[in-house]
């Protein structure tokens, strides 16, 4: 696996100067290589295509209440969609997979913050089908949930301590 180590230690160098408590990304691949290379414990989370993570434990929407990164293949860059989750997007880097002089791949590294909406695509945002049958889904119920509980947040604020 040529370059990550290397990809990872210049993504959690950006994240230690960003004060980021967590990696957001678009990619399986990426947010697999760099959750096993990373120098520190900081949370890689993929935002999109959550069925991926579902037997995974699932991050705290607290988390995303802090400064994170988005990190992305730059031909693959999903930043506008981040743009409807969080009122702060903006290029902080770039960063490259290399072997030796030889450039590999770009990414991009975007600084997140302040959430105005769910900042995690559902699970399985519909109806369960199976045999001919349709059931609610229980991750529908609880996407419903979360919106709900975002869309008070983002009214009122956090409820008082």
């Amino acid at each position: 696996m040529v370059g990550w180590s290397r990809l990872a230690e210049e993504v959690d160098d950006i994240g230690r100067r960003e004060q980021a408590a967590y990696v957001l990304t678009s990619s399986y691949g990426l947010t697999s290589l760099l959750t096993i290379y990373s120098p520190r414990s900081i949370p890689v989370v993929q935002f999109n295509e959550r069925m991926r993570w579902i037997s995974f434990r699932q991050p705290r929407a607290e988390l995303f209440l802090r400064s994170g990164l988005y990190v992305s293949e730059a031909n693959k860059d999903l930043a506008d969609d981040l743009k409807l989750r969080f009122a702060e997007v903006s290029l902080v880097g770039s960063v490259v997979r290399q072997r030796g002089s030889k450039v590999i791949k770009e990414y991009v590294v975007y600084r997140l913050a302040r959430p105005v909406s769910p900042v995690l695509d559902a699970a399985n945002a519909g109806p369960l089908h199976f045999a001919g049958v349709t059931a609610p889904s229980v991750f529908s119920a609880n996407c419903v949930q979360a919106s709900s509980a975002w869309a008070a947040y983002i009214a009122e604020g956090p409820a008082p301590m």
